[in-house]
């Protein structure tokens, strides 16, 4: 099990350190017969990190430096959250870790803390926000917006922690919907059916599938959010539609699939993602898409009145799928907002230029800011004279949650 516990170190560092994405370090990350161990420690220290730092603080006199820190939460949630490690074990454990990371001269700290956090690991501060902010494992900075934004009930809803299932979606250009669910059937999968696919505990029985492009791993709001085109559109019709912020291609290419007889541009500004999108275009069969590099926030003249639909899914704080990605909140801070809010704002601008008459545009986040969402669709609309309606959308199977809002003239 050593060896187990230095390689999420070794991740943990990188995502602390180095503010990596989990989901990134995992696609090459071995564990052998300790993957669910190690999965589940990884997310789960990432998942508990307001409550962790809280313990820390509490229980040292000098803030940590970040490996032992590390180390420190590793412990803590070892013996709060894992009842298959006993509590003494985890400190032995974390004890040994320091020491095999070379920093034995504290090893000795590294048990004082962990011991005296199994004397007190329930101890919570009195301020009520504080002790939401730790029971839902949100920074106070979120709690306190999120109870200024929303009624309780809602709240509920936005930070609802689900069992984490993946949703799948069809290919229907290459596959049909019923034969996937025989699929699942015959391999013993458990599943949940959707309009579009189903939600599955595991996608490993569905790599054949996957990797022949048969079907997509694409979360149910993604696709939502085109389906709702389908109020002002026929399928069969002949559209221009643009996608602004189109990578990595999911809404792009079920777009397509919906629209397949219209003309789709795809809009990316980095040329790895817009490799990204050429792979999921061909690997879709797709072909009703043109992808283009280039940065929606700059005004292109030869857009002016060219599209029917233009989807706006643009760059968010993502506090709306912190459930499958919960790095999200060490990477995001308040002050992030002003510039992705700005950010926001000039391609709505600009997808308002571009949109022919009694066209309609889809602006979407995977965030639940009102910030990103609500106030800044609405202040856009009475500014510039589009009518919208909107709503939040939550998806308990996943956990996530999604704004979206339809703008017309």
């Amino acid at each position: 099990m050593s060896n187990t516990y230095v390689k999420v170190f070794e991740i943990l560092k990188k995502v602390y350190g180095n503010q990596a994405y989990l989901g990134l370090l995992l696609d090459n990350a071995d564990f052998g017969t300790e993957q669910g161990f190690a999965l589940r420690l990884l997310y789960g220290v990432i998942e508990k990190d307001v409550e962790l730092e809280y313990h820390i603080a509490r229980l040292c006199k000098k803030r940590p430096k970040l490996a032992i820190r590390i180390i420190i939460k590793i412990g803590m949630y070892l013996v709060k959250y894992m009842d298959s490690v006993p509590e003494y074990t985890a400190v032995f454990e974390m004890v040994e870790l320091t020491k095999t990371l070379k920093k034995g001269e504290n090893s000795g700290f590294v048990n004082s803390v962990l011991r005296s956090f199994i004397k007190d690991k329930e101890t919570l501060p009195n301020n009520d926000l504080e002790k939401l902010a730790i029971s839902l494992s949100l920074p106070l900075w979120l709690i306190k917006k999120y109870k200024k934004q929303y009624p309780d009930s809602e709240i509920t809803d936005i930070v609802f922690k689900s069992e984490k299932l993946t949703h799948v979606r069809v290919n229907t250009r290459a596959y049909d919907i019923q034969r996937f669910y025989d699929f699942l059937d015959n391999a013993n999968c458990e599943y949940q059916k959707t309009q579009i696919g189903a939600f599955v505990k595991s996608t490993g029985c569905l790599s054949e599938l996957i990797n022949k492009g048969l079907v997509f791993v694409q979360s149910l709001g993604s696709a939502l959010i085109c389906d709702a085109f389908k109020e002002d559109f026929q399928d069969d019709g002949n559209y221009k539609i643009l996608d602004m912020c189109s990578a990595p291609g999911g809404k792009t290419v079920y777009l397509s699939e919906l629209f397949p007889s219209s003309q789709i541009t795809a809009l990316e500004l980095y040329d790895n993602r817009v490799n990204l999108i050429e792979n999921y275009k061909a690997l879709s069969g797709a072909k009703n898409v043109d992808v283009m590099q280039f940065d929606s926030t700059i005004f292109n003249p030869k857009f002016v009145k060219s599209f029917d639909m233009i989807l706006c899914d643009v760059p968010c704080m993502g506090l709306g799928v912190v459930a499958s990605n919960p790095d999200i909140l060490l990477h995001r801070k308040e002050e992030d907002l002003p510039s992705l809010t700005a950010t926001q704002r000039t391609i709505l601008k600009n997808a308002a230029i571009y949109l022919k008459d009694n066209g309609t545009i889809m602006y979407s986040t995977c965030s639940t800011l009102k910030e990103e969402n609500q106030f800044l669709t609405s202040n856009f609309c009475t500014e510039n004279g589009f009518q919208k309606s909107d709503k939040l959308i939550h998806l308990k199977e996943s956990g996530e949650s999604f704004y979206l809002c339809r703008i017309k003239k």
